[in-house]
């Protein structure tokens, strides 16, 4: 019975168990049937042996104390083959042990998968450029657009999120189980909340550079218009008539002048509706990203409103010229 319970003490511990091969089991497994098998035999023959004396015993000159003794031998021999049962019961669950060993291997890979696609997920958000970190200083047109490899981590993040939800979903269900699938699964867990912790934080980092690609691309666009709106002002400048005149050409310098103090005009008013919709669009980002936009925004606004003064003071100027030429050429010309 003793070397029955040493062969299968292995059986007895599920975390020993688990460690060995399929081979080491199987032979593990070999080694405590031959065992058991030899208990059996010997339980056979002794139980024999101790019942004849009892039938020996029962004669006339019966000796109590024989008898006594004999009925303790019994009872040890009843205790051992009792203990062997339990062994043999402990034995036949290594196939569902086995089983649950199989399981919990394959969580294990599951799991090292998603740690895979986590990493992967966090490492191609950590190589995306710290693009446009300093809102307050505008974007450089023609830097080069990292709006590829943005979606790349955009992908990859998602789908490490799908393999962590349905890895939760496993554990969590397995979590429902008992004896040592129910444990071997619980110390899985702190391995995928360590995992979802870092895709986590690789996601809001990833979501921070999605909103600076978002403000970059916007005050972009908003510093193209500025700069069409800058270069029709000088090109007003340009063309602003130095001498008043009635000759054709300079009512034509005039017309030009006019026209383009209209289009100067025209742009500055577009400029600033697109300032105003670019800092409604910007609500939905972090605050500290929307203020630091919106700062930038109203440091183009300003810019805006010099051309759109200038712009006016232009105007003002033309209509002395017009009214001066009008004078002019009301004036009779000598003969």
């Amino acid at each position: 019975m003793e070397k029955v319970k040493e062969a299968a003490s292995i059986f007895a511990d599920d975390a020993k168990l688990m460690d060995l091969t399929p081979e080491e089991m199987h032979e593990a497994s070999e080694k405590a049937t031959s065992a058991e098998r030899d208990a059996n035999d010997a339980i056979a023959e002794v139980r024999k042996f101790v019942s004849a004396r009892q039938m020996e015993a029962k004669g006339k000159d019966a000796c109590v104390e024989v008898n006594g003794d004999l009925i303790k031998f019994q009872t040890r021999i009843s205790a051992a083959a009792n203990e062997i049962s339990l062994q043999r019961k402990l034995m036949s669950s290594v196939e569902q042990r086995l089983s649950v060993k199989r399981l919990v291997d394959e969580a294990e890979n599951k799991i090292k998968s998603v740690e895979d696609k986590v990493t992967t997920a966090t490492d191609a958000v950590a190589a995306l450029p710290d693009i446009f970190t300093d809102l307050s200083t505008m974007p450089d047109p023609t830097a080069k657009d990292p709006d590829t490899a943005v979606k790349d981590a955009e992908s990859a993040v998602q789908e490490a999120t799908i393999a962590l939800r349905t890895m939760r979903h496993t554990l969590d269900s397995q979590s429902r189980s008992q004896g040592f699938a129910k444990d071997a699964m619980a110390k899985l867990d702190p391995r995928l909340r360590k995992a979802q912790d870092r895709l986590d934080a690789g996601a809001a980092s990833l979501k921070e550079r999605a909103d600076k690609m978002l403000v970059r691309g916007l005050l972009q666009e908003v510093q193209i218009k500025i700069a069409d709106c800058e270069a029709s002002l000088q090109k007003a400048i340009s063309i602003e008539p130095q001498t008043e005149g009635d000759s054709e050409l300079a009512t034509k310098a005039l017309q030009d002048f006019e026209k383009a103090i209209q289009a100067t005009q025209h742009l500055a008013s577009s400029s600033k509706t697109m300032i105003s919709m670019k800092k409604l669009s910007v609500k939905r980002l972090s605050e500290s990203t929307r203020t630091a936009t919106s700062e930038a925004l109203t440091k183009m606004a300003g810019t805006v409103d010099e051309v759109a003064k200038k712009a006016t003071e232009m105007r003002g100027r033309f209509m002395e010229m017009k009214k001066k030429a009008s004078v002019k050429s009301k004036v009779p010309k000598k003969s």
